[in-house]
């Protein structure tokens, strides 16, 4: 933390700004390299800004939809599953570095993944349901805990961060048939 606290000390106010965006530009005079964080892992090692598909890693292990993944109602081979995720995202990770927009990022993958998604599937017909455990929240919240504890790892040291996404409002898309657009929507919780 004491490391970390310097760093950021060191970094001037447009520095900081800068790294809080999805692609985080390298910070030569500090020795910062650039980091892009969003990587996807939502059924294997995903398609997304973060990772490259490049030699020595152009492929990726591809596991069941989480949909039918959470169907088999098993903890363990949840857990498993994302364990040979992280594993493989360990892997790209480790990667030699990559050139893209100018910077040079570490590996072909970051260690920060965008999964599980615990969206909760209200109405079928949403066309990303195959994407979330379906529509019970005792299977979600139990999904997500095996899922995060395969991705993370049971050290103190994790091996990736996973991110659970999409806890609220991600099925309200589109505005159409009086579905509301999720960036304009008001909850109005009380």
């Amino acid at each position: 933390r004491a490391r970390a606290r310097d760093l950021v000390a060191r970094l001037t106010p447009a520095e900081r700004v800068s790294q809080i965006t999805d692609s985080a530009p390298t910070v030569a005079r500090l020795g910062i390299p650039a980091y892009e964080w969003w990587n996807e892992g939502l059924h294997g090692v995903g398609t997304s800004p973060g990772v490259s598909f490049e030699e020595p890693t152009p492929y990726a292990t591809s596991f069941p939809a989480p949909v039918a993944l959470a169907a088999g109602f098993d903890e363990q081979a949840w857990e498993r599953v994302a364990e040979m995720i992280s594993t493989e995202v360990r892997a790209f990770h480790n990667a030699p570095p990559r050139q893209s927009n100018g910077s040079t990022y570490i590996g072909h993958a970051g260690l920060t993944i965008y999964t599980p998604n615990v969206n909760i599937v209200r109405d079928p017909r949403w066309g990303r349901a195959m994407e979330t455990p379906g529509e019970d929240p005792e299977l979600t919240s139990a999904y997500a805990r095996a899922y995060v504890r395969g991705l993370q790892g049971a050290g103190d040291r994790p091996k990736l961060l996973a991110t659970c996404k999409h806890f609220a409002l991600y099925n309200l898309e589109g505005g159409s048939n009086g579905v509301p657009v999720r960036q304009e929507f008001d909850a109005k919780v009380r």
